[in-house]
């Protein structure tokens, strides 16, 4: 590189006839303006000769230098290798998450409310106590009940000795038909009056028995709506009854999410549906599906049909009411070779890639592509895992 004071040395005072020029950041003289400083001074060829030779070598270093350089900037284009790799394409849709499992526990008898045992989040096994209601009332019951049972088996065992007794007069021809029909009739009477008390003291045990409300299966306790000392309503023919507590199984949710016309029978109800639990640490779990709705149905203007699928969940982690990305499987194809979706152009109805030659240039290149996953696609056929694909900074539609 030889810069302006070389060029001075040259041409003694006549440097102000030849201007330097710009390359590469530095102030320089070309090799033309360098032999013809050399011709102006032919008292200092030697040296001249000398330094023109170093001149020629400095430019030639720099020219390269930057040439170097230039090819070093980005030239708008990465070059990229295709990637094998499985790849499955799939119709994703949103669901809502409830319990498969879930109760409003009622009781069976009315009271008041005498003990709360459960609150909101508790872990319950089957048959574990709930709510207790207030059973004086029954246990007076159960004691009525006892007595008449005490009294109608003193009557019976009276009538069974006298029918018993005319039985035996009648068949001797004692008594008349009458009065055995009577003793008969006497009997039979009190036999039912004693079956009827041991009906009633069933039952009385039974209603004391309901004054407990336990749980129905082993879940958790989602919301207790009542508080002690009210007075509930029991369940009857007539009556759907209070509800005391809601239960659910946690291990088991229900996913509910509805599927456009265009993919339902696209949807395979043996496979499994990869689940993705909108939360912080965005779970992915399986799902099967249970249900597809026969009848259509429009949600957000879109006719489809409501699909429901079971999500065990042994950690009981997801909640009820929260939401879920949902991703049947469509088709998947195994150690695909894949792109980039942004390395496919497309000119009518021919699609093609742009690749590098065995000359470093930029050529098209036809491909046919197969399925995508959003991101990626399938290249069935064009090229090779090896191939040198062009990935523009800016997508271009010119052919080459």
């Amino acid at each position: 590189m030889i810069g302006a004071q070389t060029a001075s040395f040259f041409s003694g005072q006549e440097n102000h006839l030849w201007e330097p020029h710009q390359l590469g950041g530095f102030q320089v003289y070309s090799l033309k303006d360098l032999i013809l400083l050399n011709r102006l001074n032919p008292l200092k060829n030697t040296i001249n000769n000398f330094f023109l030779f170093i001149a020629a070598v400095v430019l030639l270093t720099l020219s390269t230098a930057c040439t170097d350089s230039e090819k070093r900037r980005d030239p708008g284009y990465t070059v990229i290798e295709p990637t094998l790799m499985d790849l499955s394409t799939t119709v994703s849709t949103s669901g809502s998450i409830s319990p498969l499992f879930n109760v409003q526990v009622r009781s069976e008898v009315s009271g008041r409310i005498e003990k709360i045992h459960v609150e909101a989040g508790d872990q319950v096994e089957r048959g574990d106590l709930l709510l207790q209601l207030e059973s004086e009332t029954f246990e007076a019951e159960k004691e009525l009940a006892v007595i008449r049972i005490e009294t109608s088996q003193l009557r019976l065992n009276r009538a069974e000795r006298e029918f018993n007794r005319k039985k035996r007069l009648y068949e001797n021809e004692l008594i008349s038909e009458e009065e055995f029909e009577s003793a008969e009739t006497n009997y039979l009477l009190s036999r039912n009056e004693f079956r009827s008390a041991e009906k009633d003291l069933v039952a009385a045990r039974d209603r004391i028995r309901q004054t407990r409300i336990t749980a129905p299966f082993s879940g958790t306790v989602l919301r207790v709506p009542v508080t002690e000392g009210e007075v509930v309503t029991g369940a009857s023919s007539v009556s759907t009854g209070d509800n005391l507590v809601n239960l659910a199984d946690l291990e088991q949710m229900l996913i509910s999410t509805h599927v456009s016309q265009g993919d339902i029978d696209r949807i395979d109800p043996s496979r499994e549906v990869e689940v993705i639990v909108d939360g912080a640490d965005r779970r992915r779990s399986k799902a099967n599906i249970q249900r597809i709705s026969p009848l259509a149905t429009v949600e957000d203007r879109v006719r489809g049909f409501t699909v429901e699928l079971i999500l065990r969940d042994p950690e009981g982690r997801t909640r009820p009411g929260m939401t879920a990305t949902l991703h049947f499987p469509i088709e998947e194809v195994n150690e695909a070779i894949t792109l980039p979706l942004v390395a496919i152009q497309v000119d009518g109805l021919e699609t093609f890639v742009e690749v590098l030659n065995g000359a470093g240039e930029i050529v098209t290149q036809p491909v046919q592509i197969g399925i995508n996953d959003q991101d990626r696609v399938e290249i069935r056929e064009g090229l090779s895992p090896d191939s040198q694909v062009v990935l523009r900074s800016a997508p271009t539609r010119t052919k080459r």
